[in-house]
């Protein structure tokens, strides 16, 4: 099993995960230089993906799942969620570091969830050719 890091290095881990199964399936990629922006990575092909990368984790079944929205920030002593929409991204990719799978979720798979589960979703795992 491998060795978790903090948050923040476990999301490095993934979106170089992301970037790597991306440039062997010969998709250009880029990095933001910012660290606040809602975008994680820039794929290109045919067309020009925003993708946010978030790192999967097991829930109490054993089943894959992944946070679907950005970080809580602190606003007037409580927390507001932020929804990945249209206008931030094109793609969510959960990625399960252990296999590098990736699950390639379009952003209106989102919705409105905070947590998506992964299990019901396995027509996006490795689905990399939505990005071709």
């Amino acid at each position: 099993m491998m060795k978790m890091f903090g948050p923040h290095r476990n999301g490095s881990i993934a979106e170089l995960v992301c970037a790597t199964e991306a440039l062997k399936r010969d998709l250009e990629v880029f990095l933001p230089i910012s660290g606040s922006s809602r975008i994680d990575l820039v794929l290109v092909k045919k067309g020009t993906y925003r993708v946010q990368v978030k790192k999967t984790w097991q829930n109490s079944r054993g089943n894959p799942v992944c946070q679907a929205v950005s970080k809580s920030t602190a606003r007037h002593k409580h927390k507001e969620r932020k929804f990945y929409t249209q206008n931030d991204i094109d793609f969510l990719i959960a990625v399960r570091i252990e296999d590098s799978s990736c699950w390639i979720l379009p952003v209106e798979e989102i919705k409105d969830n905070t947590t998506l589960g992964l299990t019901s979703r396995e027509q996006y795992r490795n689905a990399w050719h939505m990005l071709e």
